[in-house]
């Protein structure tokens, strides 16, 4: 029989086992303190079958640590099976217990794990309600889109392509048709039906659009990187060759579509002195880690990272923005031993992070973060895991968390929403196929969600 009693139940329960060991003892003290000899009880009293201080009044007392210890052999056992490099690490949701750790300390590889940290770093130097600035500024008879960094410039094609997938349905957007709107009818308004041209300006960022150790496979999964780009670096054609050229044609098309001719499109930077005729401001920067984390986003990743080592006073580079995230987490108390940190997606094989060090990104409380919680994705109900469980599985609603996965690491960072709310983390590298990894996730999740089994009362403790 398994018996389960949360955390804040079983604290309760050790209360009140001390108050009933201090009363038994005022009470024999009372007793002994009697002058007249104690009465003896009539023949016919029932008396208790079970002493007060005996251990099946309390069986959570002794329940607790073997309950501890079978997680605790569940999951080496686990471990064991996979082989290969593994790190787990499992405590209770406010963080006052350490319950199971196989391979403590150790940093390993934490594929899209590593968003945690992104997100964690970004939230707390830019604050929640940021929001990211995409200008159109007019000098003369040239128009000039300017990029603030907004991840998520979207055209209506795009928008449409992610709400048909179940994974990005909910994903948050900033309409590009919108700011074609209201700039086309801030150029009627001076006169104006034709430009010569549309330049786009991404010299906020100057960092690599492509990053160096990612695999050549991936240029077909991220668009270059930049602070100027729509539809995450894309064309229906594919990739885009220049992120910032590729914005300044599609938007050229939307004016065009709203009866602003326009003679042909460049990427520049913009002068400083020419007015803004539109702007458009992102959604929330917590809605937007909370989409990065719910969908595993990786260009809004690579750069939020960059934004954060701006902010700092650094470059808008994926190095600063590292050094810079490991300082944040410090300064909060996240443990950063054996981090390494080379961008801020997780597609990188040389990342490493320690099981510990996600465990205390779960883990924080400061107000503003809370999208580091929301974020998770929810197994058979939203994002990465949406499709993992059947619905009437029980880990259905109840496993929420960040997956992570490159070829020949697997990562698993979240929370069991049950009566537990165990907090947990799990890294491992080695040889496995995609569906293999995803069932090594599962498995884990199935381990934490299993704590606390413990036998009852009286196979614990026999009857007196």
């Amino acid at each position: 029989m398994r018996t389960r009693l949360t955390r804040r139940g079983r604290v309760v329960l050790r209360v009140l086992a001390s108050a009933m060991v201090a009363a038994a003892a005022v009470l024999t003290a009372t007793v002994a303190a009697r002058d007249e000899p104690a009465v003896a009880a009539p023949p016919d009293e029932r008396r208790a079958a079970t002493p007060l201080l005996s251990a099946r009044r309390l069986p959570h007392l002794f329940t607790d640590e073997l309950a501890r210890r079978r997680l605790q052999e569940s999951l080496d056992a686990f471990a064991a099976r996979l082989g290969g490099d593994v790190c787990i690490a499992v405590d209770d949701a406010p963080g006052d217990g350490v319950l199971a750790r196989v391979g403590p300390g150790t940093a390993h590889a934490p594929a899209s794990a590593i968003k945690l940290l992104t997100g964690a770093a970004a939230l707390e130097v830019l604050g929640p309600a940021h929001r990211f600035t995409t200008r159109v500024a007019l000098d003369g008879r040239t128009l000039h889109l300017v990029g603030g960094a907004d991840p998520v410039l979207t055209t209506p094609a795009y928008e449409a392509r992610l709400r048909a997938d179940p994974v990005t349905q909910a994903a948050p957007v900033t309409p590009l048709a919108r700011l074609a709107d209201d700039t086309a009818a801030a150029l009627r308004e001076r006169g104006v039906t034709a430009v010569d041209a549309v330049v786009g300006d991404g010299t906020r960022h100057t960092d690599a659009d492509f990053l160096p150790g990612w695999r050549e496979s991936y240029r077909d999964d991220v668009g270059p990187l930049g602070a100027l780009a729509v539809d995450d670096g894309t064309e229906p054609a594919g990739r885009a060759a220049d992120a910032a050229s590729s914005a300044a044609a599609q938007f050229a098309a939307l004016l065009a579509a709203r009866g602003v001719a326009v003679g042909g499109v460049a990427a520049a930077p913009a002068p400083a002195d020419a007015p803004d005729v539109a702007t458009i401001e992102s959604p929330p920067l917590e809605v937007l880690v909370a989409a990065m984390l719910t969908s595993s986003d990786n260009y809004t990743a690579e750069i939020l990272l960059r934004e954060v080592g701006r902010a700092r006073g650094g470059a808008a580079t994926t190095a600063a923005g590292a050094a810079a995230t490991a300082a944040v987490l410090r300064a909060v108390g996240v443990p950063t031993d054996g981090l390494t940190m080379l961008d801020g997606s997780g597609l990188h094989p040389g990342n490493r992070v320690t099981c510990e060090t996600l465990l205390a990104v779960l883990q924080l409380r400061e107000p503003g973060l809370e999208a580091l919680d929301s974020g998770l994705a929810v197994a058979g109900r939203s994002g990465t895991l949406r499709t993992r469980v059947a619905p009437d599985d029980p880990l259905a609603g109840v496993l929420r968390a960040k997956t992570g996965q490159i070829r020949g690491v697997v990562a698993l960072a979240g929370v069991v929403d049950d009566a537990e709310r165990l907090r947990f983390a799990f890294e491992h590298a080695g040889a496995f196929s995609t569906a293999e990894g995803h069932a090594h996730q599962l498995e884990l999740a199935r381990i934490v969600a299993a704590y606390p089994e413990a036998p009852a009362a009286p196979d614990l403790v026999p009857a007196p």
